[in-house]
């Protein structure tokens, strides 16, 4: 009986190995038609201001983390489709651009959003590994302002 038992938690192991796979590729189409749709929203045109600085959590690199500048209006509501973003690297550092076609930002406000997915240790679907708290334009990890010709220099943001 003992092989029947082997057996069966090892299908067990293949089909959640098999599910965690899954939910790696699923999460990393959704990335790239993110990624594909702000590359065909990318403006042109209008010159772009350098936008950079450092991200951490507990004063350690938030290296992975994915960041959005979505375009506000003074009222704080999406005054555009098209966003910017920056993937954390591993020292914390981060520079803004629309998908790594044209560094930098148009001029105007920005709420600035910031998603960490990671896969649970068990494995199983990514999760955001801050919980949702700066995926929402009504909490942003901040709000900036990039001004015209001058470049931005946001510093060391903590989460």
């Amino acid at each position: 009986m003992a092989p029947q038992i082997d057996h069966t938690m090892q299908m067990h192991a293949n089909r959640a190995n098999m599910l965690s796979r899954t939910c790696v590729m699923m999460a990393m189409v959704v990335m790239a038609s993110w990624t594909a749709c702000a590359r065909q929203a990318a403006p042109d045109g209008e010159a772009k201001t350098e936008v950079q600085g450092l991200l951490f959590l507990h004063d350690q690199p938030a290296a992975g983390a994915v960041m959005k500048f979505v375009p506000v209006n003074e009222s704080g509501s999406p005054a555009s489709e098209m966003s910017g973003g920056a993937q954390v690297e591993p020292d914390g550092h981060f520079s803004a651009s629309y998908f790594g076609q044209e560094v930098g930002l148009e001029p105007g406000n920005y709420a600035v959003l910031v998603y960490w997915m990671q896969s649970p240790s068990g494995g199983g679907m990514p999760v955001d590994r801050l919980r949702g708290k700066f995926s929402n334009i009504q909490t942003p990890l901040t709000m900036i302002t990039v001004p015209r010709d001058q470049p931005v220099e946001l510093g060391k943001l903590q989460l």
